[in-house]
């Protein structure tokens, strides 16, 4: 008797949520990310959606494993808040497609 195990891939990101600090005339973190993994097996592409323009991601589009750099365009900012992204992260290989990670930025004046 033979047997199969077959595992799709799987998106796994970590972390779900990002918090930013910005202070206006400061320049912006550079040190945050996110982590883009295959938790299943086999090759997983991905691709990001839903990014606003105060919002900076790099790279948008890749093959798991991948760390997606975080950055604030300030120029986008016209006024001091609290501003949320929800950002799609989708594979056409995945099982779990599409997963999701938050960036939460507080901009100060």
């Amino acid at each position: 008797m033979v047997s199969l195990d077959i595992t799709s891939p799987m998106l796994k990101i970590t972390p779900q949520i990002v918090d930013l600090d910005v202070q206006s005339g400061v320049p912006p973190q550079t040190d945050k990310f996110v982590t883009i993994e295959n938790s299943g097996s086999g090759t997983l592409n991905w691709m990001l959606s839903e990014i606003p323009g105060w919002l900076e991601l790099t790279p948008v589009s890749g093959s798991a494993p991948a760390v997606v750099d975080i950055g604030i365009n300030t120029d986008s900012l016209s006024q001091p808040g609290e501003y949320l992204a929800e950002i799609f992260v989708s594979s056409p290989e995945a099982g779990n497609s599409p997963q999701s990670f938050s960036v939460r930025l507080t901009y100060i004046a």
